[in-house]
């Protein structure tokens, strides 16, 4: 029997969620079609959303919001096609956000190591 759960949850609670489930035999349980709701309803854009993430988090609630898994520190197409997504979005000279010079560093940080592995 198949059942599909919805859960709406914190972050935190996602990710202990995530560990216990992907930790229980495969017979189990299968994995399909997880959504993260990134509370899209509390930024003005996806350039505020992509900045707070970029000054104001890290780790996997950062990698979540802006869309990062670990196939991009694999895979240089796939990083330099997310650099330049963000690139069109946050670069400086183009965006007005008081924190976009910042979050652009923080950016070429991580594209940075994405590269370098």
């Amino acid at each position: 029997m198949q059942r599909t759960i919805q859960l709406d949850i914190s972050s935190d609670i996602f990710d202990k969620v995530m560990f216990w489930l992907e930790n229980l035999p495969k017979s189990k349980v299968t994995l399909k079609n997880i959504f993260v709701n990134s509370n899209d309803e509390y930024f003005h854009s996806d350039v505020d959303k992509y900045i707070f993430a970029l000054t104001e988090l890290d780790g996997k609630n950062r990698q979540k919001i802006l869309g990062i898994t670990p196939l991009h520190y694999r895979n240089r197409e796939l990083a330099n096609k997310w650099k330049k997504e963000m690139a069109t979005k946050l670069h400086p000279d183009k965006c007005t956000h008081s924190k976009s010079k910042e979050a652009w560093d923080i950016m070429n940080d991580i594209f940075n190591e994405m590269i370098s592995k």
